[in-house]
């Protein structure tokens, strides 16, 4: 199952102090954060404790965010991906130039709590660790996107779903169907949601793209409660699409649910 899991990278090495760090994060979730004594060389555990969530064989155990060194020279080719749907920052190559020191924030035990608890609980330890070590960039893994580390503090005041980095909407133009374009979410899944596509032609791509963002906020705030069938209001007036669950089109692989908007618009088969 897909998680939470943010990098951050460096070109110097960065000075933590995990103390800080977790007394920040109690006041950014507004909640018990846990510091073990532990190794902090290569891995710092932060703990949830007000969040149990129960497991097999009935045992309990505290969600955690995971802080683990990653020093390495930061090779472009590898941000290949991140780098294409950077759409919020076209300055990313360099961004991540010259970096050779990183942190990977991840979270565990974490997938039985509800979506805006699990974002509010990964963002509040990743904001207090950005605050305290001044990163070059911040590569949002789950989210398929590089942005700078002063647009993430800065959208600290939106709705978590809204944040820049916890939300991607992507757009492909399909190459072997000239005029047929693709545009999908990234970083539903990661937090227990479903992320979305559509499929079109001669729509524009940024009403797509608004359309897509507003439905994941519905989602954020009620779960998935869209069911096959249901249909939503379309871009062009007096239109309706239609939604279903199918695997997606673009990787990685896994359920959407896919917003087709009918004639004359829909892309690709549908039956």
């Amino acid at each position: 199952m897909s998680i939470q899991t943010t990098e951050l990278l460096y070109r110097q090495p960065p000075e933590l102090d995990f103390r800080a760090i977790r007394e920040r994060a109690e006041q950014l979730t507004g909640s018990t954060v846990e510091l073990p004594e532990s190794d902090a060389s290569q891995a710092v555990i932060f703990l949830h404790p007000e969040h149990l969530q129960e497991y097999a064989d009935n045992k309990m155990a505290a969600p955690q965010t995971a802080i683990l060194r990653a020093d390495k020279v930061t090779d472009p080719a590898k941000y290949v991906d991140e780098l294409q749907q950077s759409w919020l920052c076209r300055e990313a190559n360099e961004l991540i130039a010259g970096t050779n020191h990183g942190l990977l924030v991840s979270e565990m035990l974490s997938r039985t709590l509800t979506p805006p608890v699990r974002a509010r609980l990964f963002h509040g330890v990743l904001q207090a660790v950005i605050e305290h070590s001044d990163p070059a960039a911040v590569v949002c893994k789950n989210s398929q996107q590089i942005i700078p580390p002063r647009l993430y503090l800065d959208g600290s005041e939106v709705s978590l779903i809204e944040r820049p980095s916890v939300l991607n909407v992507r757009f492909y133009n399909v190459s072997n169907s000239p005029g047929t374009m693709l545009m999908d979410t990234r970083g539903m899944q990661e937090i227990g949601l479903v992320d979305l596509q559509c499929h079109f032609r001669d729509l524009d791509p940024q009403q797509v793209a608004s359309k897509l963002f507003s439905t994941a906020l519905y989602l954020f705030k009620d779960g998935n409660t869209i069911e096959a069938g249901d249909t939503l209001e379309g871009i062009e007036p007096g239109t309706k699409w239609t939604c279903r669950y199918e695997d997606s089109l673009w990787a990685p692989e896994r359920p959407v649910l896919d917003l087709n908007p009918g004639d004359p618009f829909a892309a690709g088969n549908r039956s």
